[in-house]
Parts: structure tokens; sequence; C-alpha cells
């Protein structure tokens, strides 16, 4: 029985509280359980918004022992392909000395010659990036990493390898920067490019003492043709002239110096205009004076020619001297050879017959008789000894003895 009464009690409890619960639930003034986004408990730390890095912000007990700034960042990005050519420059002048005398003159030629190349291909990316310091306190370890990606086809971005590093200086709370960069790189056949900036602090909220922060990208293109540098030069010249080159090749000019008004050294130059590349040459003008003295001697001389001749003759048994051939031989009595030792006719000869005891001597420029008691006269007969009194044309050979006969050539 008095387990029916309690059960009865319990059962009117129950509906009293029903009935006081229900009214004051729809006013909003009576107990009602939580609601299932009430914030957990403080030690539970929770993900409830993203920064535009991707980085979660913490609430609670770690949000308050993290506590640090955020970034944002923008970025530009134009690619560029230039072709620059080098020239060389050279100066040269002939003759570049003279040596004049006063009032003369001497011109000399100056020939420039320039060499350009095929030109040097160049591609490069260049723009700024921008940062903006969102958070309440001044950024820690600022970094910018810029590099170059590249994709040929579809698939993902690969790292080209060139790349730019920028440590610039610390951004204060709401404080903006640009930095400018460009990177040079090798180009990659049929591929599209972007650029990428990847921005740290060791101070960003959630994140405090690791590197982290925004990675703001731009997509660019390299030209169709590159821009030309240097594909046509100016070359200036101290002398007063200008050329314009747009290939390799040469100029020359002249220019005329007299003594003694340009007297010295005259270094002249030429210079490329675009590119201040110069070379020289100097030409040496020497000028000299004539200095002339004279002096006088005085001199008389009175020359004489003379003439002359020799005969010889003999009268009366006197010797009779006649004028020898050449190749004059002696030979014993009765030979009649040439000095070749061929015989000789009669009339191609003159003989000399010596008297017994005499000797003939032939001088140098000529021939001297010393015997006595010859005759003159021709006699065909002198194939024996010639004794005085017989008619002969004097001969005489190199120490000839008396008593032999001497005959030579007419």
């Amino acid at each position: 029985m008095r387990t029916k009464y309690s059960v009865l009690f319990m059962l009117v409890t129950l509906l009293a509280v029903i009935a006081i619960a229900v009214p004051a639930l729809a006013q909003g003034n009576g107990p009602a359980d939580p609601p299932v986004d009430e914030p957990p408990p403080v030690d539970e730390p929770v993900v409830v918004q993203q920064e535009a890095s991707g980085a979660p912000a913490l609430m609670g007990a770690e949000a308050q022992g993290q506590a640090g700034t955020t970034l944002t960042a923008t970025k530009t990005a134009t690619g560029y392909w230039k072709r620059e050519f080098k020239w060389t420059i050279d100066k040269s002048v002939t003759p570049d000395t003279w040596n004049l005398f006063r009032g003369d003159s001497g011109t000399s030629q100056y020939t420039i010659t320039v060499t350009k190349d095929s030109g040097t291909d160049t591609y490069w990316v260049e723009g700024e990036v921008c940062v903006t310091n969102g958070g309440a306190v001044t950024t820690e370890n600022l970094t910018i990493y810029d590099h170059v990606q590249y994709k040929v086809g579809a698939g993902q971005y690969q790292e080209l390898g060139a790349s730019q590093t920028i440590t610039p200086a610390q951004l204060a709370s709401g404080e903006s920067a640009c930095y400018p960069y460009s990177i040079a790189f090798a180009p990659v056949a049929g591929a599209v490019y972007r650029n990428v900036a990847t921005i740290t602090i060791t101070n960003h909220s959630g994140h405090l003492g690791e590197p982290f922060g925004p990675e703001p990208k731009a997509d660019f293109s390299l030209p169709a043709s590159p821009t030309l540098i240097n594909d046509s030069i100016n070359v200036d010249d101290t002398n007063g002239g200008a050329w314009l080159f747009s290939a390799s090749g040469s100029v020359s000019y002249t220019k005329t110096f007299t003594c003694d008004g340009d007297a010295g050294t005259h270094n002249n130059t030429a210079t490329i205009r675009e590119t201040g590349q110069s070379d020289s040459a100097s030409v040496t003008v020497n000028c000299y004076a004539l200095s002339v003295t004279k002096d006088a001697h005085t001199s008389f001389k009175r020359t004489y020619n003379w003439t002359i001749d020799k005969v010889g003759d003999q009268a009366g048994g006197g010797a009779r001297l006649g004028v020898p051939a050449v190749g004059l031989v002696a030979q014993p009595e009765g030979a009649l050879l040439d000095r070749y030792r061929t015989p000789v006719a009669l009339e191609d000869l003159v003989v000399l017959a010596l008297a017994p005891g005499r000797v003939a001597t032939r001088a140098e420029d000529g021939l001297e008789v010393f015997p006595a008691g010859l005759v003159g006269g021709n006699d065909p007969d002198v194939g024996h000894r010639h004794a005085a009194g017989h008619a002969h044309t004097v001969m005489v050979g190199h120490g000839v003895a008396a008593g032999t006969a001497v005959a030579g050539r007419k």
C-alpha cells in the first residue's frame, strides 16, 4: 500500500515540475540546456578563423600565450628579353712621326675601326612585393624570398632555380612597404611562368619562433622578340668628327702638320658615345732649321801633254832597231817556229843575227839591241849563221846569245 502511494507522489511531483518549466521556457527566463555553440572551457584551444596565409588563429589560453602580428602581401611580375651587342674600338695613325724643316708640312692618316659581336641574350622577371603589418607589434626577422616557377603543359609548377632574397627593415604595427626585385633566368622552351614571393617573420600569430607568412603569386610571360641594346653606336673624335655605325667597319681621315706651328706631340681620342669605350693615337712633329756656312781656297795648275816616238836605223855597219812582233821566242839556229811551236812562213818573220860575243836583251817596254856590226836590210836566207854585212831587221829575245837566230810573228 505504501508503495502505491509513493509512486503516486512521484508522478504528481513530476507533473508539477513540468507545469512550472514549460511556461518559463516559453518566456526565456527559465533554466535551459547549454547551446551547442557555447565555447568550451578556456583550457581547450580550438580553431575559429583562417588567416590569409592559411595559419589558424588560436583562442583561449594558447592564444594568450602566443601574441604576435599578422601580414598581408601583394606582388607584380613582368618578363623581359633583351639582346645586347658588345663593341670594340681601335684608333691608329700613319705616319706617327714627322721630321720636317721649318716651313715644311706632312699629312698623316687616322683610321678608326669598330667591331660588333653577335649579341648576348638575357631573360629576366622584375616587379615589386608589397607587405603590410596588420598586427599590433613590430615584425621580427622579416624576409622575402622571391623565386621563379614554370610548367610545360598541364601539371604542377616546378622551381626554375632562379631566385632573389630580400632582407628589409622591420615593419612597425600598421606599416606597409614595397620592395623591388629583378631575377635573371634561362628560359625553358614552351613553358609558362609565375613568380612567387615567400614572406616570413618569426613572430607571426600562432607560429611564434618559426618562419611563417603569406605567399603571393603573379603569372608572367616573355616577349616574342628581344629589345636590342647598342644595336648601333655613335663615335665621337677629338679632332671634330662624328660617325654612326650599325655594323663592324672603319673610317679614315687626314690631318696636315706644319713646322714650326705644329711642333710637338698631338694626342687624339675616339670614343663610343653609348658605352664610353675609347682608343687614342698620337703624332709627333719634330721641326728643324738649316744652318749654312761657306769658305774658299785659291789654286793654279798647268798641265803639259807629251808624245814619244822611237826609231832605229843602221848605216855603214851601224845597228838598226826593229819593233818586235808579239810572242817572240828564241829558237836554235836554223829553226823557224812560233811560240806555239808551229812552223812560220818566212814572210811572217823578222830575224835577228848577232855577231859572235854579242848579247841582246829585251827591255820592259820594247827592244833594245846592243851588238855592233849589224847592217839593216832583208835577207831571205835565214837558215844559217848570219854574219856581219847581211841585211836583217833587228829582233831581240830574252838573253839570246850571239850566233842564235831569233824569230817571231810580225
